[in-house]
């Protein structure tokens, strides 16, 4: 379900890349920042199966969660997009594939 700290994972603990000090910086200030998304995420409970007043709500905390996570990326510098960039491309791409599959 946390496909993002997966990948960061598999970086952080790549035998040869990414292992240069600036690299190690970019990959800490991301950890950080999805720690401190994925925490707040899953702290709110809901929306579930049966509807309730506070749906909205909390879904409006998730996409505001999920924003500022995204703002992180884009506010910040070079390195640290294409990082992420290639990383959400290759998701998008995964993702694509698969719902093409599905529809099949």
């Amino acid at each position: 379900m946390y496909v993002h700290g997966d990948n960061l994972e598999l970086k952080e603990n790549h035998k040869t890349k990414y292992r240069d000090p600036e690299s190690r910086r970019y990959l800490r200030e991301i950890r950080a920042k999805y720690n401190e998304w994925k925490l707040a995420n899953q702290e709110l409970v809901g929306p579930l199966i049966e509807k309730t007043n506070q749906d909205s709500g909390l879904l409006k905390k998730r996409v505001n969660f999920l924003n500022e996570y995204k703002d992180f990326f884009w506010n910040n510098n070079t390195m640290l997009k294409n990082l992420i960039l290639g990383q959400i491309y290759t998701h998008l791409c995964w993702q694509n594939l698969c719902t093409t599959f599905l529809k099949i």
